[in-house]
């Protein structure tokens, strides 16, 4: 199976970015390569992802941490997880953010030798 997480930014600066994410998303889960589908349970591109794929009938795991905090137990080992259960990353970002959990999984994601796509939207 072929597995690609999408995260992102939880809170983009401009309204229209969000469509352009949606647009990308979208494609990505009904055109892709994939048999599925993984992400976290943030607000944002997370939630777009969560939302796309129960419209389409896609599968896709959705990834909580145990505590709502950075460690031990908390978004970091979250952020691990979506890493390792993927095959393929795509982050999409705002560069404008104040947040940077969802480049810190791409950064990571690409110490375990996977391919990521980001696409950074302002």
């Amino acid at each position: 199976m072929r597995i690609l997480a999408i995260v992102g930014t939880r809170k983009f600066q401009n309204s229209r970015a969000l469509l352009y994410a949606d647009l990308l998303i979208g494609y990505e889960i009904t055109w892709g390569k994939w048999d599925g589908f993984v992400t976290g349970d943030a607000d944002g591109i997370d939630l777009m992802c969560r939302q796309k794929c129960e419209v389409a009938s896609q599968p896709c795991e959705v990834l909580v941490p145990e505590n709502k905090r950075w460690e031990p137990a908390g978004y970091k080992a979250r952020n691990i997880a979506i890493a390792e259960a993927c095959d393929e990353m795509l982050c999409i970002r705002d560069p404008g953010s104040t947040t940077y959990g969802s480049g810190w999984t791409a950064n990571y994601c690409r110490t375990l030798d996977k391919p990521v796509t980001t696409v950074e939207i302002s």
